[in-house]
């Protein structure tokens, strides 16, 4: 019964320390967006994209969104979703669930290496795009 309570205790503590760092780095995000104007989706789209990528760049912060607890409003295109933003602590499948929602909710296919190339959020936007457009052409 001892052990029990001691395996119990053990596991309670830790389950506390993971929401302790993960509601930290909900922090850290927001202090690196602070003090931005917040864009709602389809405004940030036509704010910092062409005409031809603002519906691509609206429609994937809100997948982005779904797949996170941080607010983005104030989110920025040079904003890395791993460093700046901490999604992959916040969640460690969040990034593949992202992926994933984007290829299905476009029906295209992310290769592997260019994803693995990713590191702002304006590179998810030109590789959807060339993918549309290479879906387009074929």
């Amino acid at each position: 019964m001892l052990t029990l309570l001691f395996v119990l205790g053990i596991l309670a503590l830790i389950g506390v320390g993971l929401w302790l760092h993960a509601r930290s780095n909900v922090r850290l995000a927001e202090q690196h967006m602070a003090g931005r104007e917040a864009f709602a989706a389809s405004d940030f789209g036509h704010q910092f994209f062409s005409e031809r990528q603002a519906p691509v760049a609206a429609r994937l912060r809100e997948l982005l969104a779904s797949e996170t607890s941080i607010q983005l409003e104030r989110m920025r295109p040079e904003d890395r979703p791993v460093h700046d933003l901490k999604i992959d602590e916040l969640d460690s499948l969040a990034i593949t669930e992202f992926l994933i929602a984007v290829e299905k909710d476009y029906g295209i296919e992310l290769p592997e290496t260019e994803t693995a190339r990713i590191r702002t959020f304006r590179d998810v936007v030109e590789l959807v795009c060339r993918q549309l457009d290479g879906a387009r052409t074929a």
